[in-house]
């Protein structure tokens, strides 16, 4: 076998898997989001052998329930398409929106905690109010002067 055989073998091999692979989670490209549940049906089994009163089972159930049966095809869609978010703007660099609102409630939380001893109820609404703006703010801020975030893999320091 010659290396330009061995070389056409393997990209016909990378553009099955791909296709495979795309078929299988319902994507038309790179930067689509699914079209189907296969993910969801697949993983039920392993929600409720770790627990029938697993909040993933229930949740599973609930995406599958509405986006095949409930919701009408358009809407259907919609909600598939909602359950990523691209903050980024480019092609296939979507980011789930639970991992989002995971990053929202830890910036307010923060904040609360920023608080100290005036911790009362209305502070807490008031500052929860401002939380996204102040956050949009400093984002805005920090990329007009090209300051990177400082990333780690240790707790927040605030």
């Amino acid at each position: 076998m010659t290396l330009a055989n061995k070389d056409f073998i393997l990209t016909v091999g990378k553009v099955y898997l791909l296709e495979l692979v795309k078929e299988y989670f319902g994507l038309e490209s790179e930067d689509s989001f699914p079209t189907n549940n296969k993910p969801q049906k697949n993983m039920i089994p392993f929600f409720y052998s770790h627990s029938t009163l697993s909040k993933y089972l229930v949740e599973c159930l609930d995406f599958i329930l509405k986006t095949e049966v409930l919701l009408s095809p358009r809407l259907s869609l919609r909600v598939r398409a909602g359950s990523y978010i691209n903050r980024k703007g480019q092609k296939g660099k979507n980011k789930p929106a639970d991992m989002e609102k995971e990053n929202q409630v830890k910036f307010l939380k923060d904040l609360i905690s920023g608080l100290g001893r005036w911790k009362t109820e209305q502070s807490i609404v008031k500052i929860s109010k401002a939380g996204p703006v102040l956050h949009s703010i400093s984002t805005n801020f920090d990329q007009m002067c090209g300051i990177k975030d400082i990333k780690s893999t240790h707790g927040s320091y605030v």
